[in-house]
């Protein structure tokens, strides 16, 4: 019986937990989305300087604490909160697995249109290594993307 409640209880939380990465995933193609409509309303300047501005004082406080960002398609960080990541070239910086997944990013919005990357990545609620899921679509001539932790 104690097998079977440990179990049940495992498998509530695999599903639960899911479920909870899926919500996660459809709000950062919410906060994608809403930079789109943002861009095709006010521009491409307007677009990058509410990205530079943190989650909770943006236009798309209502997403937060997730966050949009964005590159241009020669990988240059273009738009960020931290903002002394912009004007940095990140094509060839790879996670500590080695996967090149900012290039992966650019090149799926770039090739696809939009498209989702999972890759290693430090959550800064834990301070520890988790597996990360980003989704990015070309808006324009920036690519706009939008992680979540799995």
């Amino acid at each position: 019986m104690k097998k079977l409640c440990i179990a049940t209880i495992l498998c509530l939380s695999m599903l639960l937990s899911g479920a909870a990465l899926a919500a996660d995933k459809d709000q950062a193609v919410k906060v994608v989305d809403a930079v789109a409509a943002f861009y095709a309303a006010n521009g491409k300047d307007a677009t990058i300087a509410e990205l530079c501005k943190p989650a909770d004082q943006s236009a798309f406080k209502e997403f937060a604490p997730l966050y949009a960002f964005a590159y241009d398609t020669g990988y240059n960080m273009v738009a960020h909160f931290k903002t002394k990541l912009i004007g940095r070239n990140y094509e060839k910086l790879p996670d500590v697995k080695g996967k090149l997944f900012r290039k992966d990013i650019v090149d799926s919005a770039v090739d696809d249109g939009a498209g989702w990357t999972d890759y290693w990545y430090k959550n800064p609620a834990t301070g520890k290594l988790a597996e990360k899921t980003t989704y990015a679509k070309k808006v324009g001539d920036l690519i706009v993307a939008c992680g979540v932790y799995k």
